[in-house]
């Protein structure tokens, strides 16, 4: 699997991909560094990163899964892609599900490797933060 990040850059509202970017780089404490982009901005550190990690999988129509993506399913149900430390992968955490205690952990994960067949990518939370509210 290709390790690939993806930077929401609250700054100028865009999405930036380290596999479309030159000189994107996230050190071993997480930090983000870009230089010379975006050109606006100039180089170096930027704290208005927020840094998603790419799943390795793709929805049923090819774009592929990073973390705080929002996904629906064939059932209509929407979930919000989310790292779960305990298991150490990513979960489909599902979104205002009244069909269970609020207090119970409705995640549903991509323990099952075929689940990313019924998804589809509709949205993230940066650049659609509307599809939450559901």
């Amino acid at each position: 699997m290709l390790n690939k990040f993806r930077a929401w850059d609250s700054r100028n509202n865009e999405m930036v991909f380290s596999d479309e970017t030159p000189c994107f780089y996230i050190n071993t404490q997480g930090v983000l560094f870009m230089y010379g982009i975006p050109k606006k901005e100039g180089g170096g550190y930027h704290k208005s990163y927020d840094v998603d990690n790419f799943t390795g999988l793709q929805d049923k129509n090819g774009v592929d899964i990073y973390e705080s993506d929002i996904l629906i399913n064939d059932l209509g149900r929407v979930c919000e892609v989310k790292w779960h430390e305990h298991q150490a992968g990513f979960d489909c955490e599902f979104i205002k599900d009244t069909r269970y205690q609020k207090d119970t952990d409705m995640t549903l994960g991509f323990r099952n490797v075929h689940l990313h067949i019924f998804t589809e990518v509709i949205g993230n939370k940066f650049e659609s933060p509307e599809l939450l509210e559901q």
